[in-house]
């Protein structure tokens, strides 16, 4: 049983405990939070034994293996160096850091405890889900030929502070967040769009978009960081990707990503939530153009994303799998994101 400390109890911290439950091989013994009335809230509501106001005081327990980090972005990098020095395994949420030099810290400090399991969080809507291994599995067969472009683009009228109104306070904030609708979601976009290509194309150039203050509501004023922002990215093995994220825009376009190869070509919405079918464009044997809608069979113990999250991390720690976006992947993709930001 891996005994877990949880450090956050906003949102994301709640969501763990609730899937460290559903999962059934750990247990959490830990929930710290800087706010004392939400470290109490979470603790009662969640019967947990352990509660703190500094995450220290669970990192010298000697009753925890492995620690979440799920503290606003701008605490990631003092808990999880902290945890890798305690000895304790690590699941960090997105992103990985503020900046780029914090990143390069916490990396760093992963590779000098080779013995403990270091994972970041993107891989919940990506490199452990059906869809990303199906895809990636169509296009390394060569069906597709040469990859040339990638489309993505998704855009919500309700801002990303609008279904978490507690979390107003710091995911407006640059200082706090970092960034706003990219660079929330950047994590998960890049690590999806990109791992279909191994991970391969380097980031050369990019011609940018933000826009933030596009909405006017109490809840939603005074925002710093980017609550529209798109990007067309050019990569030195010739790729391009054309990318727009965007919350509290106006204007609504679902989620679709589009894979365009000299041979064929996929479209479909790489979210979870979405639609397991895939639309294959392709030449037929007549060389006349044809479309082919395929199917992805849904695998896996659990529907709950951040619960197969939980389990993927359980499964490292066994020694069954590696991580599927450890830190050094996590920060080339954060890279990206900051260079799109800048």
């Amino acid at each position: 049983m891996v005994r877990f400390a949880v450090i956050g109890a906003g949102m994301w911290g709640k969501v763990h405990v609730k899937s460290i439950r559903e999962e059934g091989r750990g247990r959490v013994e830990w929930i710290c939070d800087a706010a004392e009335p939400a470290m109490k809230a979470a603790q009662e509501e969640f019967a947990i034994p352990h509660a703190a106001t500094d995450f220290r005081e669970a990192l010298a327990a000697g009753d925890v293996d492995a620690v979440i980090v799920a503290a606003p972005p701008v605490a990631h990098v003092e808990i999880a160096m902290a945890a890798l020095r305690a000895g304790k395994h690590l699941l960090v949420e997105k992103p990985l850091a503020l900046t780029e030099a914090d990143a390069a810290r916490l990396v760093e400090e992963a590779a000098r405890h080779p013995d403990l399991v270091a994972l970041e969080g993107s891989a919940r809507f990506t490199r452990i889900r059906p869809k990303f291994h199906f895809i990636h599995d169509l296009i390394a067969s060569g069906q597709l030929g040469e990859v040339y472009h990638i489309h993505f683009q998704e855009l919500k009228r309700a801002s990303y502070v609008d279904y978490n109104p507690r979390a107003a306070a710091w995911a407006k904030s640059r200082s706090s967040a970092g960034g706003g609708a990219l660079f929330d979601w950047a994590p998960y976009d890049l690590a999806f769009h990109l791992g279909l290509l191994d991970d391969r194309p380097e980031l050369v150039s990019a011609m940018t978009l933000q826009k933030t203050n596009l909405r006017h509501d109490d809840l939603n004023a005074n925002y710093e960081v980017e609550q529209h922002a798109a990007a067309l990215m050019k990569f030195d093995t010739g790729l391009t990707c054309y990318y727009e994220r965007g919350g509290g825009v106006h204007l609504e376009a679902s989620s679709e990503s589009r894979i365009y190869g000299t041979h064929g070509g996929l479209r479909f919405s790489y979210m979870p939530w979405d639609s397991y079918e895939i639309e294959r464009f392709y030449e037929d044997a007549s060389l006349k153009p044809a479309k082919q809608t395929l199917q992805v069979p849904k695998t896996g113990r659990f529907d709950n994303e951040n619960t197969t999250l939980i389990a993927h991390f359980i499964d490292c720690l066994e020694g069954k799998l590696p991580p599927a976006t450890p830190l050094p992947l996590a920060f080339k993709h954060l890279k990206i994101a900051l260079r799109l930001l800048a």
